[in-house]
């Protein structure tokens, strides 16, 4: 099974609120790749990619990111999450996810998020990034 695999069999089990139907597309050590696409459900009264909805995504795709190290169970307690919003995505655009570890220490996990808008099945302009670290001690 690649580590993909056991990170979406993982998730399956696990997973809660707004980003419920997701594909992981690609994981390695550190580096998970997800795409989701977008319903009514995650957009804002204008329209919009809600914005509660897109720090989420960096809550659990930070989280996805650490888990991809060694595949632990518990991805530990958000510290702090920053997220800027760059751009808007629409009901019925496709979203590419992807969370990289900057660093795993001992205590503390520093990640950080990118999203973009999926134009043509290739990662095309960033709607959102943003850092989540969290106290990530075994």
């Amino acid at each position: 099974m690649s580590l993909a695999e056991s990170i979406g069999t993982r998730l399956t089990i696990h997973s809660r609120g707004p980003v419920l139907t997701r594909w992981i597309t690609e994981a390695t050590s550190g580096r998970v790749v997800a795409r989701l696409p977008l319903t009514e459900k995650h957009m804002n009264s204008k329209g919009g990619l809600h914005g509660s909805v897109s720090a989420t995504i960096v809550d659990w795709m930070g989280g996805m990111a650490i888990a991809s190290k060694d595949l632990r169970r518990k991805t530990g307690v958000s510290v702090e999450i920053h997220v800027t919003y760059q751009n808007s995505a629409n009901d019925g655009d496709e979203i590419e996810i992807e969370g990289l570890v900057e660093k795993l220490g001992s205590s503390l996990a520093f990640t950080r998020v990118t999203v973009r808008k999926v134009i043509e099945d290739k990662a095309g302009p960033i709607i959102v990034t943003g850092t989540h670290t969290k106290f990530a001690k075994l």
